[in-house]
């Protein structure tokens, strides 16, 4: 008697078996694209607030203006930037 794999069934199932494993492995390439995404996207929103807190302290008289807090955010800023271009698209 034949085998589960020798009969059409069989086939059937491999060759399914092997168009799922290459749609899912597609899938996570793109769900480990979003995750990258949506990191680099918080990191800026979370850099873009710290910032506009800053100027609202300086500018309200709260805080000192201070030069190296300046360069300290703009330092950030660039160093999030080769990272956002690092996507592979």
């Amino acid at each position: 008697m034949p085998t589960t794999h020798e009969r059409p069934i069989g086939r059937q199932f491999r060759a399914y078996e092997e168009q799922w494993r290459s749609g899912h492995d597609e899938a996570m390439r793109h769900a480990d694209l979003e995750e990258r995404l949506e990191l680099d996207v918080a990191f800026f929103a979370f850099l873009l607030g710290w910032n506009e807190a800053r100027r609202r302290r300086v500018s309200g008289g709260v805080g000192p203006y201070r030069r190296e807090d300046d360069a300290m955010i703009r330092g950030l800023f660039e160093r999030w930037r080769p990272s956002a271009r690092a996507w592979s698209w």
